[in-house]
């Protein structure tokens, strides 16, 4: 399924909706994460 398989992307239409409905669609901005020097750090150390 492509970007523009435009009767792909239709079919799907009913399982968005019922997804929005149910409230499981992600927020499209995402929230930054608070601790993200912490992050780096442990990413780092598991780097090495």
């Amino acid at each position: 399924m492509g970007f523009f398989n435009i009767p792909g992307l239709l079919s799907l239409i009913p399982i968005g909706l019922r997804m929005l409905l149910k409230g499981k669609v992600p927020p499209v901005i995402h929230h930054s994460i608070d601790e993200v020097d912490d992050v780096k750090r442990i990413f780092k150390e598991l780097d090495q």
